[in-house]
């Protein structure tokens, strides 16, 4: 088996033509019990060439119970999948798809987390890594199908170059169109040795992404019509609306960096575990923003992750256990983004939205004091009451990093301070 070699390698091997690596690996072997391949139609049939047709960025990989013999350089930090060409087929709401598909972070080490969080566990496949390259990034030419009314698909195919004599086999549920609650994508990796028919089953590694197809805000809306943020204190006059902010909403926000949390509840009297109980009942020091989708007009999808001060986890791949699901709308006349957040669950090795029991309300202040200089502020809270279970104290939130930030509007206010007549005269 062939070492594998730097990241800058693995970019050149991307040049190359995506039919000269995907031979070697049967459809119908690995494929036809979930998806048939149907005939193109016939020519001319032209490609959609529609940008992010499927795809998924970032995706949650895990290498926790099943791989305790595997060096830890072989487990991925995350997935990312591209599917630049669809083909119609003579059977209605089916796509010949090709793509490509990228193993990140290959030999970046995955023992982050103070207790070991996980969602799914997988064995990694047999694919050559360099022991320790922090950033390795493996990637594989892909073709298959996907059926637009099930959103099974299934791909197979093999690596670049050099990678040529690694074949993979991919086997997503991917939903045409998604709300919030069935907004996560799951599936399998599989990677198959086609020379040795004693070893056919493939070494599965699970996957959980993100549906970036055609989502429904369909809970934002319910929870405005309820007057669910009515009850937050009127801030408009200090705060910015999205005119005042120069440039794209979500851009501002994620250029605005980590933000603190601040709980406003002893958490020895008052539960303030908004995490759930698959996180080892950890109050995180952090949030910050991963960004879905960001519409005209201030309607947005954040996957909200979470971590501590001493690893704030700001850049890595999502964890399941430590993030939340949100959308959310601007409220053009409070000047301020309304959101609702829910929490990631595991099946087995699959992971589902539930429990979207989190508010979240941001806003933009527009002067700044010596003391006071975050670019977001908020507040998240239960839409329980105090005397239900699951409730949690309120937490207040302000960005800390402020990055790159910049906001048209935003002013300064100097403030006079009174010097104290107790000081001592140096001389």
């Amino acid at each position: 088996m062939h070492a594998a070699f730097p990241f800058t390698a693995i970019l050149l091997l991307l040049l190359l033509p995506l039919s000269s690596a995907a031979a070697g690996i049967s459809y119908s072997d690995h494929c036809a019990s979930i998806l048939r391949d149907p005939p193109l139609l016939p020519s001319p049939n032209p490609p959609l060439l529609i940008p992010k047709f499927l795809a998924l960025r970032h995706a949650h990989v895990d290498a926790s119970a099943n791989s305790l013999n595997k060096r830890i350089s072989e487990i991925p930090t995350s997935l990312s999948l591209s599917c630049h060409k669809a083909y119609r087929t003579q059977k209605d709401a089916v796509f010949k798809i090709e793509g490509t598909l990228s193993l990140a972070g290959v030999g970046y080490s995955r023992n982050r987390t103070r207790r070991g969080l996980r969602l799914v566990h997988f064995r990694p496949p047999r694919i050559p890594v360099t022991p320790g390259d922090a950033w390795n990034s493996l990637s594989f030419a892909l073709s298959g199908f996907w059926d637009s009314v099930s959103g099974k698909l299934c791909m197979v195919g093999s690596g670049f170059g050099r990678l040529s004599s690694n074949h993979v086999v991919l086997k997503l549920d991917y939903l045409n169109s998604s709300n919030i609650f069935n907004s996560l994508v799951n599936g399998t990796l599989g990677s198959i040795d086609v020379n040795n028919e004693m070893n056919r089953d493939p070494k599965l590694i699970s996957i959980l992404g993100v549906n970036l197809r055609t989502y429904k805000y369909e809970l934002i809306d319910k929870e405005i019509e309820s007057n669910e943020f009515q009850l937050l204190d009127d801030m408009t006059s200090v705060s910015l609306g999205l005119e005042d902010l120069g440039q794209n909403m979500c851009t501002y926000i994620i250029s605005a960096g980590i933000v603190d949390l601040d709980y406003k509840s002893d958490c020895n009297s008052v539960n303030c575990n908004f995490l759930g109980r698959g996180n080892g009942n950890f109050t995180p020091s952090v949030m910050y923003f991963n960004q879905i989708e960001c519409l005209e007009g201030g309607t947005v999808r954040f996957l909200l992750g979470f971590g501590d001060l001493g690893h704030n986890g700001y850049g890595l791949p999502f964890e399941p256990n430590m993030t939340l699901v949100s959308e959310g709308k601007w409220d053009g006349k409070k000047r301020r983004l309304n959101m609702v957040a829910c929490r990631i669950f595991g099946d087995g090795d699959e992971g589902f939205v539930g429990e979207c029991l989190i508010r979240l309300s941001l806003r933009f202040p527009a002067r700044w004091t010596l003391r006071e200089r975050s670019y977001i502020v908020g507040e998240l809270w239960s839409s329980r009451s105090v005397n239900e279970s699951g409730y949690f104290g309120r937490v207040f939130l302000s960005s800390i990093k402020n990055k790159n930030a910049i906001a048209a509007g935003l002013t300064y206010e100097y403030k006079r301070f009174r010097m104290p007549r107790n000081l001592v005269q140096i001389r």
